[in-house]
């Protein structure tokens, strides 16, 4: 199974990890805007999401009990990503291969990219 999807979802939880370790909140509330979708195939949907919603249950229990350190946003995100390079190796499960793994590890390297492109910016 591939994970090829859910990148604004784990998105998601990565800023809520950091502002909870930051001492803040987060609302979700009613959408913005009416979504109309066109036709799907919710079987053939389902079956390519699978696996992250796998690592979803993994990652939703592991979030709000890592340690972060620092006291910005950018620091948090660093830590996070650190952290989650360490785990995604302790991870164990039918969902957790090889493959698995280096998804996460791209997106921790994407994420240190992007600190480094803000801090170029700012």
């Amino acid at each position: 199974m591939a994970i090829d999807r859910y990148g604004d979802i784990f998105s998601g939880f990565f800023v809520q990890a950091c502002m909870h370790h930051l001492g803040q909140r987060i609302r979700v509330g009613t959408p913005l805007v009416d979504h109309r979708r066109n036709s799907h195939n919710y079987l053939r949907d389902a079956a390519a999401e699978l696996a992250c919603i796998m690592v979803l249950e993994n990652l939703t229990e592991w979030l709000p009990e890592v340690k972060l350190s620092g006291s910005t946003y950018t620091e948090a995100y660093l830590s996070l990503a650190e952290a989650m390079d360490e785990q995604v190796e302790r991870f164990d499960g039918s969902v957790w291969t090889d493959p698995t793994r280096a998804y996460f590890h791209q997106v921790t390297y994407c994420m240190r990219h992007w600190v480094r492109a803000c801090r170029q910016i700012a």
